[in-house]
């Protein structure tokens, strides 16, 4: 049996324990996204790719301080993030892998984007969301919505399509090369940015013809790339506010579009799809929430979507049905990718 003493004392070691915990992830939350963006723009995953380095050699090769650079290395390895085998002599482990631009999957491009400066004010008062239910970026600049900020500046517009394009590389294209597009002649990719859906699914169906649809300024920022792009011929870009009609397609492709609106956005976008094209197709490409599935990032996202966006969220398999029937759609089935995202296929009723 324990005396009191001893009880205490492991009582006071637990203790300490939980509060290093906590102040752990306040410090590297600070640190961690800065930390990563040097580490990636250093190219150091790169190197160690080659086999293990010591730091006088890392330096030599990327042209750093010494000490810096081993300070650097030394924090993101107690994170988790590269090896240091020996004292001072730092490796590649399976995380740092996915710092390399030249990897499938790379969060490189994701790490180094720098959408944090309009958004980061909004994290900030994300107390602000959990009292009142609305999106704390509106709150932060002004009364100026996250939409209404990207459509001012063309920087920040370029930045945020960069990090959803980075975000899908991240997290592993989406094969669509077997999904069955019989009978579709036209796929519209529907909020679809920079174009690298519909391209993809071009170049696995020669036969079908695309639509890249996005609001006016995106659509004539990558109307010259998709125009010289392998496919582009087969490919009209229209500009547009999917708020207010979209263009007829054989199926439309929602990706990454949904959950950046509150309920009421969503069934409008899918109601006009179901006006423009009353027998096509919708096929939703999202997180799907799994309760006691779910991995951290799709939470942190959901927390996310809750101060940039007004009333926008992750959501589960009953609430995008219900958005379905809402907009005339039956929900056919959720296909899984091997990628945190799913395929959710609508079909009219």
């Amino acid at each position: 049996m324990q005396n009191r003493g001893t009880m205490n004392t492991e009582f006071t070691a637990q203790r300490e324990a939980a509060h290093d915990v906590l102040f752990g992830h306040i410090a590297s939350g600070v640190m961690m996204l800065p930390a990563l963006r040097a580490a990636v723009s250093l190219r150091v995953a790169e190197v160690l790719a080659e086999g293990p380095r010591s730091v006088p050699e890392l330096a030599q090769r990327l042209s750093c301080d010494p000490d810096a650079l081993h300070r650097l290395l030394r924090f993101l390895a107690g994170s988790g993030v590269f090896v240091e085998t020996e004292p001072h002599v730092f490796a590649q482990n399976h995380v740092s892998h996915f710092l390399r631009f030249d990897v499938p999957n790379s969060v490189a491009e994701f790490a180094v984007v720098d959408i944090t400066d309009p958004a980061l004010p909004a994290w900030k008062e994300l107390a602000y969301s959990v009292r009142t239910g609305e999106a704390s970026f509106p709150h932060v600049h002004g009364g100026v919505t996250l939409w209404e900020h990207l459509t001012r500046s063309p920087e920040a517009r370029a930045n945020f399509n960069r990090t959803v394009a980075g975000l899908a590389a991240a997290t592993g294209d989406i094969d669509f090369d077997s999904y069955d597009f019989s009978g579709a002649r036209v796929v519209a990719d529907i909020g679809g940015g920079l174009g690298g859906l519909v391209t993809a699914i071009l170049r696995a169906h020669p036969l079908i013809r695309g639509v890249l649809f996005d609001m006016p300024e995106v659509a004539e920022a990558v109307r010259g790339p998709i125009a010289d792009s392998d496919v582009g011929a087969r490919i009209e870009v229209v500009g547009g506010d999917f708020f207010a009609a979209v263009p007829p397609a054989d199926v439309y492709m929602l990706r990454h579009v949904l959950h950046d609106w509150d309920d009421e956005s969503c069934r409008n976008i899918l109601r006009n799809c179901r006006r423009a094209s009353p027998h096509a197709r919708v096929l939703v490409v999202e997180r799907v929430l799994s309760t006691g599935r779910d991995d951290r990032f799709t939470l942190m996202l959901d927390l996310s979507m809750l101060t940039l966006f007004a009333r926008a969220r992750e959501r589960d398999r009953g609430e995008y049905q219900a958005l379905f029937e809402a907009a005339g759609y039956q929900l056919r089935g959720v296909q899984a990718t091997g990628t945190p995202f799913s395929i959710l296929e609508g079909v009219p009723v």
